[in-house]
């Protein structure tokens, strides 16, 4: 529905704000996540030492993202 489309467009722009406060790495790092690239795909485009840093990033990214939103 019209409404629907509305909610869901202002949850992204909600959400585009959000990440624009985290730093660039973190940023880059959620995005592609959030595109299902793999944490081994990650590490190789950010230049991680591994897959499990990636995923501890990932992880702490994602516990900011959580204090933006105030979300426990």
């Amino acid at each position: 529905s019209v409404l629907q489309k509305l909610i869901d467009k202002a949850d992204w722009n909600l959400l585009k704000e959000k990440l624009g406060s985290l730093e660039d790495k973190c940023r880059q790092l959620l995005l592609f996540w959030g595109d299902n690239y793999s944490d081994k795909e990650i590490a190789a485009m950010l230049y991680y030492k591994t897959a499990d840093v990636v995923k501890t990033s990932r992880l702490r990214c994602l516990e900011k993202m959580r204090r933006i939103y105030h979300i426990t």
